[in-house]
């Protein structure tokens, strides 16, 4: 989420709150300039990976986008260049969705060029980025409280909330949008009063309410489900919560400080480790 020097750890093999043994480190890739998210495409044969490579909030036009094999080998470092500091992705009908500061870029999978920019004059640092079934794309802006959607038309608001508490990851979960909160107030070194919790809100009514399990948790970056348990990770620490379906939480894992937007495609769990420059692919049990 930003970019601060902090003690880095390691990836915690044995897990509290799994069951079945420790989790299985699939693959590790580095080089990576501040990797903020990684997506799967919907064949599951690439990868693409934001880095920031710069300050959260800087328009330097040094962040990029790389493209992987599922296997987590490079097949393009530099796959799209020239963004500000891209972070949230989504993949829908060929084409990808990414959040860039206050820009929503749409790319199309093949070239890699930049079809359409949406820039709401009121987005102040457009966050996750989530693709809904019916293919309405939901986008967070952490620091104006607030929730966009893109109809394949136009990326209009559709949600301001201060309960959000700075939503942060988003994932579309059948009838429903989940946001990891970050919590609030917001200090300048980012740290909060009071932690982020795991929200869910009703696309038909806006509905808010909090998901069981999933209170005040931290400061929360990344959600993913993998089967019928919800992840979501703590930026700020490195811990990795597992929500289950009767609504218990668990620390499922002490990961490094500053793992950002988790991402899930099957019962893969990818890890973008930005202090380290790096990805992991790590399979739960």
């Amino acid at each position: 989420m930003m970019k601060k020097t902090l003690p880095v750890l390691t990836l915690a093999l044995a897990i509290p709150g799994l069951a079945h043994g420790d989790p299985e480190v699939m693959w590790v890739q580095s080089g990576f300039d501040q990797p903020e998210s990684v997506v799967s495409d919907a064949e599951g044969s690439h990868l693409y990976v934001s880095s920031i490579h710069g300050q959260p909030g800087e328009k330097n036009a040094q962040g990029y986008i790389s493209k992987l094999s599922n296997d987590g080998k490079v097949v393009e470092k530099h796959w799209v260049n020239g963004l500000n500091a891209p972070k949230g992705m989504g993949i829908q009908g060929g084409q990808l969705f990414v959040t860039d500061i206050d820009r929503f870029l749409i790319i199309d999978l093949v070239s890699g060029e930049v079809l359409e920019q949406f820039s709401p004059p009121e987005a102040q640092f457009l966050n996750d980025v989530s693709v809904s079934d019916d293919g309405d794309v939901y986008v967070s802006d952490m620091m104006g409280n607030a929730i966009y959607r893109y109809d394949g038309q136009a990326l209009t608001l559709w949600l301001e909330d201060e309960r959000l508490m700075h939503p942060n990851g988003v994932l579309a979960d059948e009838d429903s949008l989940l946001v990891a909160g970050w919590g609030a107030p917001i200090a300048a070194d980012f740290s909060t009063e009071e932690a982020g919790s795991l929200l869910r809100i009703g696309f038909q009514d806006k509905a808010l309410t909090q998901v069981a399990g999933g209170e005040q948790l931290g400061n929360l970056d990344g959600v993913a489900r993998i089967g019928d348990q919800l992840l979501a990770n703590d930026w700020m620490n490195g811990r990795l919560f597992r929500i289950t379906a009767d609504g218990q939480g668990t620390v499922a894992a002490e990961l490094a400080p500053g793992v950002a937007d988790i991402g899930a495609a099957g019962d893969v769990l990818y890890l973008p480790y930005m202090f380290d420059g790096e990805v992991r692919a790590v399979q739960l049990p």
